[in-house]
Formats: structure tokens, C-alpha cells, sequence
């Protein structure tokens, strides 16, 4: 007990939070580019954009600008690499040969897919090498121009006919004209 009152004590030590990148990989085409991203899962999934640095494990294969902005040189593997406030953190990004062709599953025959009004058709796309390969890291998009008509899930893959009409199912990767 102290003359003025009572005291208690804690000990209490400050560190810095955690960073982490806002994805566990990625990749890239020749020439393709993709900001990155950081952000602090202590602090809500707070984005950090200042106080960073950035680099590449490989420039040859992948660039990172001083703003996170990476881009595919070649293909390969390479690491992107952020430091600030007294870490480092490290993303694999994987540099897939440039797309030269792309393969649409189910084939169509009479120049259309038929889709039923409330059923689904499952759409795929492989995208190939000039040597005919597939390029299993290549980012496909779908988009459907009506979608009103028809509606595509890209987490399963499937075209839901909603309404009698026609529409047009667009697959597009980076570099390559949509299909």
C-alpha cells in the first residue's frame, strides 16, 4: 500500500502485428501482371500499402514494382518478396508458358450449346501451350453476355438455363481473344 493508494502492475510487452498476403499463390502469363496485396489478419484483414518494399526471388522469371505490382517475364517460379515493419513475407508465383490455343468442353456440333430451361451444363476451357500442353495455371473467366437468359457458377463450373433465349458464354484468359 502506497501513501496515495493503491497500486497494480502489469507487464505488457508491444509487438508488431503479423502481416500476410492477401493470397497463398498465384500466377502469371508472360506479360500478364497482378497488384498484391497485404493485409493484417490480427487487425480485421486491414490492407497495409505504405512502409513496404518489394522484390523478386527471380527477376528474370517475375517483377515486382515498388508499388506490389507483379508481372510474368518468363516462364518459371519465382517468389515475390514484401518487407516492412520488421518482417518479410513471401508468395510463390508460378509463370505459365504463354497461352497459344483454347479447348471448349462440351464441343459443340451445330455451332451452339443447348442448355434446359432450369438445368445446367458444366463449361470448361483448357488452355494449351504452342506445343499443344495443357497450362493448368491459367486464369480462365467466364462471362455471359445475357444473363437474364443463363447465369454461370464459377465455383462449379455450371451454366444455369433461367429463361428461353439465346446468349453467348465467353471464356477468356489473359493474352488469348474469348472464345
Amino acid at each position: 500500500v502506497e501513501a496515495a493508494g493503491l497500486r497494480a502492475s502489469l507487464p505488457v510487452t508491444v509487438e508488431a502485428a503479423g502481416f500476410a498476403f492477401a493470397r497463398t499463390g498465384g500466377a502469371l502469363a508472360p506479360g500478364q501482371s497482378d497488384t498484391l496485396r497485404v493485409l493484417v489478419p490480427s487487425q480485421g484483414n486491414r490492407f497495409i500499402t505504405t512502409g513496404l518494399t518489394w522484390a523478386s526471388s527471380d527477376p528474370a522469371v517475375l517483377s515486382v514494382s515498388a508499388d506490389g505490382v507483379a508481372r510474368g517475364v518468363a516462364p518459371g517460379r519465382a517468389e515475390a518478396i514484401v518487407r516492412g515493419y520488421v518482417q518479410e513475407g513471401r508468395l510463390v508465383v508460378q509463370v505459365h508458358p504463354r497461352v497459344e490455343s483454347l479447348v471448349a468442353e462440351p464441343a459443340t456440333t451445330e455451332g451452339h450449346l443447348l442448355v434446359p430451361l432450369h438445368g445446367v451444363r458444366r463449361l470448361s476451357v483448357t488452355a494449351e501451350a504452342a506445343d499443344g500442353t495443357p497450362i493448368p495455371g491459367a486464369l480462365v473467366r467466364w462471362s455471359v453476355q445475357d444473363t437474364a437468359v443463363a447465369r454461370y457458377d464459377p465455383a462449379t463450373g455450371l451454366l444455369r438455363g433461367d429463361a428461353a433465349g439465346f446468349t453467348v458464354a465467353s471464356a477468356l484468359v489473359h493474352g488469348f481473344a474469348p472464345i
